[in-house]
């Protein structure tokens, strides 16, 4: 059986990340920084911060409050699903997904882009400039790496 306050403390920390979420949303609306940043800055405070940061600290304080600092973090691991290496099956696994799975996005967003021009959308193609390979790996970073890790150790951890 479930510990019933263990839960009641977890689902109250989800819900004030999900509230904190939408107060930085609301703060970037409002007063945002400058136009160039402005997704860089908020991706980072986002998923770093609030998907990270904030919900691994507040469960080691009010979920894992009586353990000692060493099995604080062994059972935050634990419980947030750092339980188990990955053998190198599921990588390459993941690795065949993950490229039939850019390839299938890629023409159905082919497509997708094939009906709407045929309905007379005209497509407004995105600000981003690769103008360097330091901007590719900025942007992969940014909207890959950081959601993919913080956002299933907060969703999926809690």
């Amino acid at each position: 059986m479930r510990d019933f306050s263990k839960t009641m403390r977890v689902g109250a920390i989800y819900l004030f990340i999900i509230f904190l979420t939408l107060i930085v949303r609301i703060g970037f609306a409002v007063a945002p920084p400058p136009d160039e940043a402005i997704d860089a800055v908020f991706t980072t405070v986002v998923q770093v911060l609030l998907f990270g940061i904030v919900p691994m600290t507040l469960y080691c304080v009010f979920v894992l409050k009586k353990d000692s600092p060493k099995n604080k973090i062994k059972n935050l691991f634990s419980d947030f699903g750092f339980k188990r290496r990955l053998s190198l099956k599921t990588v390459l696994i993941t690795i065949a997904v993950a490229t039939l799975m850019i390839f299938s996005s890629y023409f159905i967003s082919l497509m997708w882009n094939l009906i709407l021009a045929l309905l007379g959308y005209t497509h407004i193609p995105s600000e981003t400039v690769y103008d360097s390979v330091g901007v590719l790996i900025t942007e992969l970073i940014l909207t890959a790496v950081l959601p993919a890790f913080f956002e299933e150790v907060t969703h999926r951890g809690l």
